[in-house]
């Protein structure tokens, strides 16, 4: 038995789909005996909104950058949180930072935090759609919930300003949070998470090693699954450091299965 874990948006999902080749490349792929497990930063909402437009079998869902594990019932089987306390701080502290957007996911729904000091007129309306609801910024403080994860989004799409953000997250709340750069998303999830060792948890409870684990993803958000296996992936048109930690590079997730199959 092998076990394939894809990141989905920029890997499995592109071009707002995902294309037949890899979704009969993952039919094949569970008819043959294998497990797949879909690791993304996506909440339970984000993941059903494109499971169900194309759907496929999967086996554990990672989210939230590791956050939040379920499984092929969608049943939780690992949770941590960021406490609220430490949320409400770091909304305070980037609310007003340059061009950036906040966003938080407490389970229950993915909210975004209005801010009429940022452009957002060059951003993709649908961009919007992925948010259950706008709140304003006190509405953000007054809320009393956890968060399994939250991301600051900078609208004018700077990396460099994207890598400011998550250096100052780092010194200032590395005691309670892990930070990935997603793209031009700094993606902040609680302490000790990550796809990576998510991904190890599963495998620990399905008693296999990492030999037989693929991994594809197209961010640094990805680096952590690329670490536990020699069978990491990532795409040739890529960001060069994310290629500076995968071993195998291709263009489409169905070419990584057909590795698997060989």
């Amino acid at each position: 038995m092998r076990f394939l874990a894809s990141d989905l948006d920029g890997t499995l999902f592109r071009d707002n789909k995902i294309s037949e080749k890899d979704l009969r490349a993952l039919r094949r792929l569970k008819e043959l005996g294998n497990k797949v497990i879909v690791s993304t930063g996506r909440s339970f909402k984000g993941v059903n909104d494109i499971l169900r437009e194309y759907p496929f079998e999967y086996d554990y869902l990672v989210m939230c950058n590791g956050a939040l594990i379920a499984d092929s019932n969608n049943k939780i089987i690992h949770e941590k949180v960021i406490p609220n306390k430490i949320q409400n701080k770091i909304i305070e502290s980037f609310y007003n930072w340059d061009d950036s957007l906040i966003y938080y996911d407490d389970g229950s729904a993915t909210y975004m935090i209005q801010n009429d000091n940022v452009d957002t007129s060059k951003v993709d309306a649908d961009f919007f759609n992925h948010f259950s609801d706008r709140v304003n910024l006190d509405m953000a403080l007054s809320n009393t919930a956890d968060s399994q994860i939250m991301s600051i989004f900078n609208v004018s799409q700077s990396i460099s300003m994207s890598e400011l953000v998550k250096e100052k997250l780092l010194v200032d709340y590395s005691e309670y949070i892990e930070v990935f750069r997603n793209q031009f998303f700094v993606d902040i999830v609680p302490k000790n998470c990550s796809k990576g060792i998510a991904i190890e948890m599963i495998l620990e409870n399905e008693n296999m090693t990492t030999d037989n684990l693929y991994t594809v993803g197209d961010s640094l958000n990805d680096v952590s699954m690329f670490k536990i296996t020699n069978n990491s992936y990532t795409f040739n048109n890529v960001e060069e450091i994310v290629k500076h930690h995968a071993n195998n590079f291709v263009d489409y997730v169905y070419e990584v299965i057909g590795d698997m199959l060989e």
